[in-house]
């Protein structure tokens, strides 16, 4: 089971960054995709009250661990 999981998850790594074949891009690659797949897996065990916090929503987690989320609201402070 833990290896189907891991095959699904295949298509989020950053290939463009594999395509020199050299060990760090792949080490690169392999680890960007390890480090938001905790940092989605953590702000999913958040509670909505510790999400509103912080300034988000659960719909808001994949854009915040992207980098794709826009901010919204008053941003001239």
């Amino acid at each position: 089971m833990i290896n189907q999981l891991n095959v699904v998850y295949l298509d989020k790594i950053n290939f463009s960054a594999l395509s020199g074949f050299n060990f760090r891009s792949v080490f690169t690659a392999v680890k960007e995709y390890s480090d938001k797949r905790a940092a989605r897996a953590a702000m999913m065990n958040l509670d909505d009250r510790l999400l509103a916090d912080i300034g988000l929503v659960r719909g808001d987690i994949q854009g915040a661990v992207e980098g794709t989320l826009k901010p919204y609201g008053n941003t001239n402070r």
